[in-house]
C-alpha cells in the first residue's frame, strides 16, 4: 500500500482559472453591492437632515411671530418677523437647499386667533434612482413641507404640528 508519509509533502490542489473567475465576480459583485448601500445611506441621511432643518427653521420662524404678536405687534409686523426669520436661518449645507416660507397666515382655531406658518425645503439627493418609488421626488430634489400652528391668544408655549 502506498500510503503518504510525514517524509512526502502533500500536493496542493491547484487552482483552476473558472475557480479563480468566480471569486473575482463574488468580489465585484460585493463592492457593487457595498457601494449602493453607501449611496442608500447617504440618501437617507440627508432627508433626515434637510427634514430636521426645514422643522427647526419652521419652529424658529413661528415662535418669532408668535412672540412679536403676544408684544401686539400689527399682523403685518408679524409677517415681517416671519419672513426674516426664515430669510436669516442659518446655511444648511452643500445639497440642503435655502428654506422657502410657502405661507404665513392667521386663522381662527377653535374661536382664537392662531397662526399658521408653512415652510418647504429641497434638497438633492446622491442616487435619487434609489427613490423611484417617493412622491416628493422633483428632478432629483426632494421637497420637504412643515407646517406648524400657534394659538395667539392662549397660553400654549409650543406650536401644535
Amino acid at each position: 500500500m502506498n500510503t503518504p508519509t510525514n517524509s512526502e509533502p502533500l500536493e496542493k490542489p491547484k487552482r483552476t482559472s473558472s475557480k479563480h473567475g468566480w471569486e473575482l465576480s463574488q468580489l465585484i459583485c460585493s463592492a457593487v453591492l457595498s457601494f449602493l448601500m453607501f449611496l442608500l445611506f447617504a440618501n437617507l441621511m440627508l432627508m433626515w437632515l434637510a427634514r430636521s432643518y426645514n422643522s427647526h427653521v419652521c419652529l424658529d420662524a413661528i415662535r418669532a411671530g408668535a412672540r412679536a404678536a403676544s408684544e401686539g405687534a400689527e399682523d403685518e409686523i408679524v409677517v415681517k418677523v416671519v419672513e426674516y426669520s426664515v430669510d436669516t436661518a442659518a446655511r444648511p449645507g452643500l445639497f440642503i437647499a435655502r428654506p422657502e416660507l410657502h405661507f404665513v397666515k392667521f386663522g381662527s382655531l377653535h374661536g382664537a386667533k392662531c397662526l399658521v406658518v408653512n415652510t418647504v425645503t429641497r434638497a438633492k439627493v446622491p442616487a435619487p434612482l434609489l427613490l423611484i418609488s417617493s412622491p416628493q421626488l422633483d428632478n432629483g430634489f426632494i421637497v420637504f413641507s412643515k407646517t406648524y400652528v400657534v394659538n395667539l391668544l392662549g397660553n400654549s408655549k409650543d406650536p401644535k404640528v
